[in-house]
């Protein structure tokens, strides 16, 4: 028995030491590749969502930063910006009820239906 509880603790030991040391490794600098596949696994995530809906409008706009930052070479911001969007989907943040709408600065309205999702309307 004593064995068995040596063998238990001496294992737990490994096992925390290898966590500890994984821990202390120096991260990676991001690179174009991680930003592009972090931004593809939040556009795959975005496309779930119907196409009137505010979440997917508010993280298609952060997927459009997220991008932005990648142009500028601002990988760690890239993959910051694309987590923010694949967290608007997953937690959505933004929901109107019935008969509330959502001005947008370009002139379009997002409003709701009773019957339908939120739809985009243009200002025409």
């Amino acid at each position: 028995m004593l064995n068995i509880i040596r063998y238990i603790s001496l294992v737990g030991s490994v096992l925390l030491l290898a966590a500890a040391a994984q821990a202390d490794a120096p991260q990676k600098e991001p690179t174009r590749e991680s930003c592009t596949q972090s931004a593809e696994q939040a556009r795959k995530l975005l496309e779930t969502l119907p196409k009137g809906n505010l979440s997917r409008y508010f993280a298609e706009r952060d997927l459009q930063q997220a991008l932005a930052e990648s142009g500028n070479g601002e990988y760690d911001d890239c993959i910051e910006w694309a987590e923010k969007a694949s967290q608007e989907v997953l937690s959505p943040h933004h929901d109107l009820k019935p008969g509330e709408a959502l001005s947008i600065r370009n002139g379009g309205r997002i409003e709701t239906d009773p019957s339908q999702p939120p739809q985009v309307k243009s200002a025409d």
